[in-house]
Formats: C-alpha cells, sequence, structure tokens
C-alpha cells in the first residue's frame, strides 16, 4: 500500500505507521482521520511524521485515546512500530501484538543485563547506570554533564536521563551536544526546562549512558 500523499516522505527518527484497513467494498468504507490528519482507505500514515505529534501523544493515545478505539473499531492496523511502547499489562501488550505492533513491548534479558551477550555481537563498550548528572540545580542553569569523558549515542547505544527516577524523553525533554565541537564526541545534557530547587528537595539528574571501555 503506498503512503499517503499528504505525509512527508522523509524520515528523522524512528516509525509509527497506521494502516487504513477498512475494506474498501465495505458501506462503512471511509477516510478516517488520526491527531486530525486523513488516512484514506487503504493507505498509510507515518503518525511520527505529523507535526507536534510525539512519542508521548501515541503512547497516550494507544492507552486511552483515539488510536485504542480505532484497533478496536478494526479500522487500522500498525504496519510500522520501532518506538518504545514498554507494557507491563499482559493484556494489553497482547492487544497492542494483535494490532500489528511487535516491537518495544518488552524488555530483553539483553537490555537487563548487558553482560549477557548475543552470540557473534559482543558490544565493547560499558553501560553506566544511575550516573548522577554534574550541574547546578538553581532553577535557571539547563546544562549538565557526565563526570568525566564521552558517551556514545547512536542506533545501539542511546543516553536515558532521568529526572527525580523518571525518565525523560529525547528532543521532548532534553537533548545532546559536545562541548567540544562536532565530531569531539557528546558530554552535555541540556535540559529543554531548567531543573527546580522548590518544591524541596531540589530535583536530582541522573543518567544511563555507554562509554568506551
Amino acid at each position: 500500500m503506498g503512503m499517503n500523499s499528504f505525509a512527508p516522505f522523509i524520515k528523522i527518527n524512528g516509525c509509527f505507521i497506521a494502516q487504513n484497513v477498512i475494506p474498501p467494498e465495505s458501506r462503512f468504507a471511509k477516510t478516517i482521520r488520526i491527531f486530525n490528519y486523513p488516512i484514506p482507505v487503504g493507505m498509510e500514515r507515518d503518525l511520527l511524521m505529523i507535526p507536534g505529534v510525539a512519542e508521548s501523544d501515541i503512547r497516550s493515545s494507544l492507552l486511552k485515546g483515539e488510536l485504542l478505539h480505532k484497533l478496536l473499531a478494526k479500522e487500522i492496523k500498525i504496519v510500522c512500530s520501532d518506538i518504545d511502547l514498554l507494557q507491563f499489562n499482559e493484556a494489553h501488550k497482547a492487544f497492542l501484538k494483535a494490532g500489528g505492533i511487535g516491537k518495544g513491548l518488552e524488555i530483553t534479558s539483553q537490555q537487563l543485563d548487558p553482560s549477557i551477550s548475543i552470540p557473534g555481537n559482543v558490544d565493547p563498550y560499558k553501560r553506566n547506570i544511575d550516573i548522577r548528572l554534574l550541574g547546578d540545580v538553581d532553577d535557571s542553569n539547563t546544562v549538565f554533564t557526565i563526570p568525566q569523558g564521552i558517551f556514545l549515542y547512536d542506533v545501539d547505544h542511546k543516553v536515558l536521563v532521568y529526572r527525580n527516577g523518571v525518565k525523560q524523553s529525547f528532543l521532548d525533554d532534553f537533548f545532546i551536544a559536545e562541548s567540544g565541537g562536532p565530531g569531539t564526541g557528546y558530554d552535555r545534557i541540556i535540559m529543554n526546562t531548567p531543573p527546580q530547587t522548590l518544591p524541596s528537595p531540589i530535583d536530582v539528574m541522573t543518567a544511563d549512558y555507554y562509554t568506551a571501555t
């Protein structure tokens, strides 16, 4: 099936593609709308390419929004999804799998314990877990760094940032930078909003990341 002609084709990161699967011969055949964008019968749309739509919006909609209702009504199926949709509810996980989502629904043993290696695919990098970030928490500072060195950021090695133990969303809540300039390596985490001192205790910034061993 082709992509909706209204949708852009340049990929930035990830995918979450919904297809309108209402049979064209059905008397209920119609163009459906998700996040207020149309998907004609038989066509597809990458919802992550809709301006202003983030992974968090998709997760929320799958739990209690229009994506949930359209999957229940069998108006759509998901033909591509590689975003984090970690599920602890077995019934909802089975529902999402039935809707076409196969990735991002559970943590694998490799993710829980990086010392468990996949044969023939040994990761030479060290995972640093729950590391306190350096930087002033003063209601205005947004720049934080790891204690030393640089961290990796690629397809297989992500940095996870936590504010008081709550996972932050990349780009929505923070982005990363190279203090020494392009090509010198990532060492900065820049928050979109400054951590706060009130109400006490002050916000605590930590991160999980990979470094060269």
